[in-house]
């Protein structure tokens, strides 16, 4: 994946999380990249993982260059009957 995709990836899973990104660049010294998300804070007592009833039926897109981390994954969420949305490969995925 070209780099300018992969930014464009990032900035567009920072806008669906509500947040940003955005870059430094200064010639001859490097750039430096930023991000903001917005994150709720779990309880501070009595916080749990989410169980696997609540993992039903969620839909859940797989998005990966790594043919063997897409087929790893897909087997978890078919696992935990979850719905996984059909593009794989981070092309297809970028575009939805």
């Amino acid at each position: 994946m070209a780099a300018r995709a992969r930014f464009e990836y990032c900035v567009k899973l920072a806008e669906r999380m509500g947040g940003r990104v955005w870059l430094e660049s200064e010639p001859g010294r490097g750039s430096a990249f930023h991000f903001t998300v917005t994150f709720v804070r779990a309880p501070a007592h009595g916080a749990s993982s989410p169980t696997l009833v609540e993992l039903k039926q969620l839909p859940v897109l797989i998005i990966d260059d790594n043919a063997t981390n897409r087929h790893v994954l897909a087997a978890m969420v078919r696992q935990w009957d979850m719905l996984r949305s059909r593009p794989t490969a981070p092309s297809p995925g970028l575009r939805l």
